[in-house]
């Protein structure tokens, strides 16, 4: 239960996972007010996997998109 939970600090992989749930599980933690967490260090590794083009850029801008909606 969300109800239950409370607050969330997501990992580099959840941000970027190709994966319809993961959007639905932000959006219940924030229907939830749940606090969300994401921390510096999950940024720096987005970031450098975007410049050592370990991701695609729809990948990496998928990601900061999920990180300014938390």
């Amino acid at each position: 239960m969300i109800s239950d939970v409370r607050s969330v600090s997501f990992d580099t992989s959840f941000l970027m996972k190709l994966d319809p749930a993961v959007d639905k599980v932000l959006k219940a933690l924030s229907r939830d007010a749940v606090p969300c967490f994401v921390t510096g260090i999950v940024l720096s590794e987005i970031e450098q996997l975007k410049v050592w083009r370990r991701v695609s850029p729809g990948q990496y801008e998928l990601a900061m998109a999920r990180w300014r909606r938390v």
